[in-house]
């Protein structure tokens, strides 16, 4: 009988032992949580400007990992960070020169992936999971500039994703040109309210990445409000309410039938809700739109819940 209790009390201990360590990797496999984070508000840097110039390579196989990681070559940054980095590009253009973006927002089981495949002493390169990277936060952005009459880079003390001493911003080495490059680069994100990465003369953090939290949305998950711009609204519908509280909320919102849509319309209408004590705090995540793109026009549903008392 006693040894039946010690077998039991062996397997148990074993087995807590397991479920400690299965929710331990399990608790890896996930993003940190950021719940007081603002909601992503992710634009596609070319839909804000065409002549940026994408080299995105983590959609192809020439990168450090060598293999594809992205299932397309798109770019995103939150929205403050988007329209800044047009100011540098656009003063760039002065110059007949324009940015070429390697890497935006970057899904957090990408950074995961990059900690996983690279070597322990290269980790300085690579953001650690646990905390998540600027990139997950999309506030961070991987880029060079380009001649934009050739079409070509100009030359920079290293290539992007260089795990040397060369991809250091302050690095002493290479030609006088290639240095004033860099230097260039960095003064003018710099002006923009972007710092540049310690390791990496192309990383460049904006200054308000604390106020975001880390996604693990896909490209194909991100949602393109801007894509309905100046569509005509042609409904608004409320739910989650009484006929009597939509109604009132209904006429106090920016958002109406018969106007054309403007993105400012869904912050407007956040706010509005949200000064209301009567409803509980929504975000952009409570609004879904329904283009008709052909006719140009885009249906609104709004979900809000009234407080209890």
């Amino acid at each position: 009988m006693r040894k039946s209790l010690r077998i039991k009390s062996v397997f148990i201990n074993a087995l807590a032992f397991a479920l400690i360590l299965v929710f331990a990797v399990s608790a890896q496999e996930l993003p940190p949580s950021f719940p007081e984070a603002r909601e992503a508000d992710l634009l596609e840097l070319i839909k804000l400007d065409p002549t940026i110039k994408l080299d995105i390579r983590y959609a192809r196989s020439d990168n450090f990992v060598g293999r594809k990681v992205y299932p397309e070559a798109r770019a995103f940054l939150q929205r403050p960070a988007a329209e800044a980095l047009v100011r540098v590009h656009r003063k760039l253009k002065k110059q007949g020169l324009g940015l070429v973006v390697y890497d935006g927002y970057r899904p957090w089981t990408i950074t995961k992936l990059f900690w996983d495949v690279t070597p322990q002493d290269k980790r300085i390169f690579v953001a650690n999971p646990k905390t998540g990277s600027r990139h997950n936060r999309g506030c961070a952005v991987d880029l060079s500039i380009f001649n934009l009459k050739t079409g070509r880079q100009i030359p920079m003390p290293s290539d992007f994703d260089e795990f040397s001493e060369r991809a250091n911003p302050t690095y002493e080495g290479g030609t006088e040109k290639q240095r004033a490059n860099r230097d260039l680069l960095r003064t003018l994100m710099e002006a923009e309210g972007f710092t540049v990465n310690s390791n990496e003369w192309w990383h460049f953090d904006f200054n308000r990445w604390q106020d975001y939290g880390i996604y693990d949305l896909a490209f194909t998950e991100i949602r393109d409000i801007e894509a309905v711009k100046m569509f005509e609204i042609v409904s608004v519908r409320i739910e989650g309410l009484k006929d009597s509280d939509t109604k009132q909320l209904s006429a106090k919102l920016p958002l109406r039938p018969g106007f054309k849509f403007d993105p400012l319309m869904i912050k407007q209408s956040i706010s509005t809700i949200n000064s209301l004590k009567r409803y509980l705090r929504i975000s952009s995540n409570n609004f879904s739109w329904f283009p008709d793109k052909k006719k140009r026009t885009v249906d609104f549903i709004v979900f809000v819940k009234a407080r209890t008392k």
